[in-house]
């Protein structure tokens, strides 16, 4: 992508398209100076997105710039935004996203179909992930980012995934919050489809906030799964949490579930259909598991 100088001197976008990729359209800025990129492209296409200044524009906006790419044909979309951007990707149908947002930005990714997703999130960042088709998710924020703000509302991380997914979460760091989260969870899982779980959080990094609402791992799968967690140190809380436990695990469905928590940590397991359970607590623990007869 190239800017050019508009008539007033601001900086306007450029893209080179080709005819034989079907209608492209590329907005002017925004009302309110917030630098706007529409792409349209309703056939099979592949873009390759560069744009290394920061706000996507180097526009003097007021807020973040906000980049919309509308691709309802199957594409391949490769994205590196080194600067604070907000991205908003909408794909009806098939496609593979490659998004590298290495600075502050704001992700809100709507995916319909199915798709892989892979994000490497290295600064500060909201991630929020809405994929109703198969998808494959494998998130990697690996420094303290996942946010320095008051969030009122839902949580850090939200993942709504209906079908059948893979999801791989890797949080290294002291990461997933310093912030006041006083409404769902920090990290929160709705699969109602099979599924493969692989979450490791792998230092003291789910939390050191106060959390006056629901828990901070919350994993939902009605339907057939496999859990892997491995929680290495003393992560699962140093928090008071007056509403449900730390880790909260309702499976009805058929599951094998491998929990490893060497730190300290609170347990509920409640799994109604049939279950292989595998828990190695080596550390203090309060473990509670209900499960109903004969399952």
């Amino acid at each position: 992508m190239h800017v050019s100088t508009g008539s007033g001197g601001e900086l306007v976008p450029r893209v080179h398209h080709s005819p034989r990729d079907g209608p492209s359209c590329v907005s002017a800025p925004a009302a309110h100076g917030q630098a706007v990129l529409e792409l349209a492209v309703p056939g099979p296409a592949v873009l390759d997105l560069a744009v290394p200044c920061s706000a996507v524009l180097e526009l003097a906006v007021p807020g973040p710039a906000v980049l919309e790419l509308a691709v309802p044909g199957p594409a391949v979309l490769d994205l590196t935004v080194p600067g604070p951007a907000v991205l908003e990707l909408a794909l009806p149908s098939p496609a593979v996203l490659d998004l590298a947002v290495p600075y502050s930005a704001v992700l809100e990714l709507a995916v319909p179909g199915p798709a892989v997703l892979e994000l490497a999130v290295p600064g500060p960042a909201v991630l929020e992930l809405a994929v109703p088709g198969p998808a494959v998710l494998d998130l990697v924020v690996p420094c303290s980012a996942v946010l320095e703000l008051a969030v009122p509302g839902p949580a850090v991380l939200e993942l709504p995934v209906p079908g059948p997914a893979v999801l791989d979460l890797v949080v290294p760091c002291s990461a997933v919050l310093a912030l006041a989260v006083p409404g769902p969870a920090v990290l929160e899982l709705a699969v109602p489809g099979p599924a493969v779980l692989d979450l490791a959080v792998p230092c003291s990094a789910v939390p050191e906030l106060a959390l006056p609402g629901p828990v901070v791992l919350e994993l939902a799968v009605p339907g057939p799964a496999v859990f892997d967690l491995a929680v290495p140190c003393s992560v699962v809380l140093e928090l008071a949490v007056p509403g449900l436990a730390v880790l909260d695990l309702a499976v009805p469905g058929p599951a094998v579930l491998e929990l490893a928590v060497p730190g300290p940590a609170v347990l509920e397991l409640a799994v109604p259909g049939p279950a292989v359970l595998d828990l190695a607590v080596p550390c203090s623990a309060v473990l509670g598991g209900a499960r109903p007869s004969g399952a």
